[in-house]
């Protein structure tokens, strides 16, 4: 239903903000980020478990602070 639906939205808003956070740090253009995040979330597509892409991708476990602050509780 609804809520399982949201708590996927808000989860994917938490994994984003952590993943722009940690990696590209402001600068939108950065081109060794970008070709990280093509190569460990964008290519192996659906063939990988999600939760291993971003941990690679990011080089640790998500952490939830980056979004936190995105919505003013730091």
């Amino acid at each position: 239903g609804y809520d399982c639906g949201y708590y996927s939205f808000m989860w994917a808003s938490v994994i984003s903000a952590d993943m722009f956070s940690a990696r590209f740090s402001g600068q939108d253009s950065d081109a060794e980020a970008g070709a990280a995040f093509r190569s460990e979330i964008l290519q192996p597509g659906g063939a990988c478990d999600p939760s291993a892409s971003v941990e690679r991708f990011l080089g640790r476990a998500p952490s939830n602070r980056a979004f936190l602050q995105t919505i003013g509780l730091n």
